[in-house]
This record gives structure tokens, sequence and C-alpha cells, in this order.
């Protein structure tokens, strides 16, 4: 209200000079049309700063509340993910995409949530669009990726999640969800050489990794 009120002096200033000819009541009045034209043009330019100025100051409160809101959304949404409270998540998870529709870390808790509820058509989209986050580390896309692919996986969709598992030891040759994920559907298919390959080339890209080898020996049998 005050930011109006302020505006609406400067603009009654000007008034008062185009018919008085005066410059807010100081010194004689200006005669000369010339001199209105250029006080005139100062108060103008006076209120197109003031309308500036709070322009700014307004778009800066906007986006701090958007941000505020955001970091409110996000982390309601990640405690109940982590609860079990997966219907609560979506709520909370949703309202911080629509607020920042290109975090990858909202989308992918989304997709989550949605995959816990068994809805994998939804957490196909939003794992699909995480995927296509900017600046995201090779090793963030690659744990999007191989979750997409689990979504694939049971929602019936077995060549896209060997596809997806692919792609995410392309991203990532650390991750060993992915290798373990992909050997399993190939040992599922009956394909167990196969599954031993995928095994094989994930141990030798993390020797350390001994559910790896855990599951490598149980193909063996």
């Amino acid at each position: 209200m005050e930011k109006s009120k302020f505006v609406e002096k400067i603009y009654n200033y000007v008034v008062k000079v185009k018919k008085e000819g005066s410059f807010f009541g100081i010194g004689e009045k200006i005669k000369t049309r010339r001199q209105k034209v250029a006080i005139i043009s100062v108060c103008g330019i006076i209120i197109i700063a003031a309308i500036l100025f709070f322009s700014i100051i307004i778009f800066h409160h906007y986006k701090e509340e958007r941000a505020n809101n955001f970091d409110k959304y996000y982390s309601d949404g990640q405690a109940l993910l982590v609860s079990g409270d997966f219907s609560g998540a979506i709520d909370s998870l949703t309202k911080a995409v629509d607020v920042d529709s290109n975090n990858y870390n909202a989308l992918f808790s989304l997709a989550s949530a949605y995959y816990g509820t068994k809805d994998y058509q939804s957490a196909i989209k939003y794992f699909n669009q995480a995927a296509t986050g900017k600046n995201v580390s090779k090793s963030s896309i690659a744990m999007d990726i191989n979750s997409l692919g689990n979504a694939y996986r049971d929602s019936g969709q077995i060549d896209k999640a060997v596809e997806s598992y692919k792609k995410a030891i392309e991203n990532d040759s650390h991750n060993i969800f992915a290798y373990s994920n992909l050997a399993a559907v190939y040992y599922g298919q009956g394909d167990k050489n196969q599954a031993i390959s995928i095994l094989n080339a994930g141990i030798a890209a993390n020797p350390s990794a001994k559910n790896l080898q855990t599951l490598l020996a149980k193909y063996k049998k």
C-alpha cells in the first residue's frame, strides 16, 4: 500500500507541474513550455525508476518465496517417502515439482513414490523426466535409469528394462545394482551364460562388490 501511495504522490506532482508550472512547490513558476516539458520528463523518469525498483523487490521476494516453498514441499515429501507414506509423499513432491519442474531430486523422489504405490506408468514418466535434468552427475543419471529399468521390469516391459539397465551401466560402470538387475533378468529368461557374463563384467569394474560375487556363485551352481 505504501508503495502505491508513493507512486501516486509522484504522479500528483507531475499533474501539478503541468497545471501550475511549478516544480514541487519550490522556486518561481515555470513559464516556458520547454521548461515544463523538461520537468515533466524528469518526473516521468522518477516514476519509471520507482516502478522498476519496486518491481525488482517484488520479483526477488517472489523468487525467495518459491524457493522456500520448494524446500518445504521437498523436505516433507522426502520424510514421507522414507516413512513409507507414498501417497503423502506424492502429494508433497508433486507440489515441489510444480515449483521447479527441472529439479532432478524432486522428480526422482516423486517417481520413487509412485513406484512404491506400484503405479509404474507414473513412475516411468517421472524417472524419464529426471533423466533429462540439467547439471546432474552421470552417477545420479545411472541411478535414475536403473530405477526406470525396475519400473519397466515390474510392469512387464522386459526389453525396455534391459535397455535401461545397459544405459545405467554405460553412464556409471560402478552402479552395481544395474549389473545385478540386468543379470537377474537374463537369468529369469533362462539365459544363464549371459547372466554370468554380466556379473563378471560388474565384478571386473567393482572388485569389492560382494553382492555381485554372491549372485555369481549362485548362478554358477
